[in-house]
C-alpha cells in the first residue's frame, strides 16, 4: 500500500506510518492525499486541514475516485465480507454479529438463519468494522437501533458458516481480496488511535 500526497510546492511525498504523514502534511496544508494499493487507487481527496488519527477514515478514506464510498458497501450488505477480510489480517479476532429472527421486510419471523443486521471482528471488548473500532456494547446497541430491530433481535460469536446462512451466500476469495485495501487501513488505523486494543503496528 502506498500513501502520498502532493502540497502545494508540487513535491509528492511517500510515508510508511500515520505519525510521518500526519507531521509532514500538517507542515505543507493544503495538500492532495492519494492512497494506492496494487496500482488501484483507493481515494484521491484534496484537505485544507490534517485531519486527527481518529478521523483519518472518515476524511480520507471515504472520498473515492468512483465516488461510492466504501463505507456504503460494507455497513450495507458486505459487512460480513469485512469482516472475514479483517481476520484474515487479525486471526485472534472473533467474528460478532448482531441479528434480528424477525424479516426487516416481510415482519414476520424467518425460518432457519435469522436476520444479519451488521457483522464485526471482537478483539478484547473493542468490536473493528469498515468504520474503525468502538467497545463492544456501544457498536452492538448502536447496530440494533440502526437495524430498526424487533424484540427478538440478540448478538452472539459467530462462525463463517453462520454469516453465510444468515446472508444466504457463500463469500468468496474475491470478494475478500476486494476488501483487503480497506481492511489494511481500518488495521492501520486502529493501529495508530486505540492503543488498549495492543495492535501490531503495521507499515503501509
Amino acid at each position: 500500500m502506498k500513501i502520498s500526497f502532493t502540497p502545494r510546492d508540487g513535491i509528492t511525498h511517500d510515508f510508511t506510518t500515520f505519525e510521518e504523514m500526519a507531521t509532514c502534511v500538517s507542515e505543507k496544508l493544503p495538500v492532495r492525499i492519494v492512497i494506492e494499493d496494487d496500482g488501484r487507487t483507493l481515494s484521491d481527496v484534496s484537505l485544507t486541514h490534517c485531519p486527527e488519527a481518529e478521523d483519518f477514515l472518515e476524511a480520507v478514506l471515504w472520498t473515492t475516485p468512483e465516488g461510492s464510498a466504501p463505507d456504503d458497501k460494507y455497513t450495507q450488505g458486505d459487512c460480513d465480507v469485512f469482516a472475514i477480510t479483517l481476520q484474515r489480517l487479525l486471526p485472534d479476532g472473533r467474528l460478532i454479529a448482531v441479528y434480528d429472527p424477525v424479516d426487516p421486510f416481510t415482519g414476520r419471523k424467518m425460518r432457519g438463519a435469522p436476520y444479519l443486521i451488521h457483522a464485526g471482528l471482537l478483539l478484547d471488548d473493542m468490536v473493528l468494522d469498515i468504520r474503525g473500532a468502538r467497545e463492544k456494547f456501544d457498536w452492538i446497541t448502536a447496530h440494533r437501533e440502526n437495524g430498526d430491530a424487533s424484540d427478538l433481535w440478540g448478538w452472539r460469536e459467530v462462525s463463517i458458516t453462520d454469516l453465510e446462512k444468515m446472508q444466504k451466500s457463500k463469500i468468496t476469495e474475491a470478494e475478500i481480496t476486494e476488501a483487503m485495501p480497506y481492511a489494511r487501513l481500518v488495521h492501520i488505523t486502529c493501529s495508530v488511535t486505540d492503543k488498549e486494543l495492543e495492535l501490531p503496528v503495521p507499515t503501509f
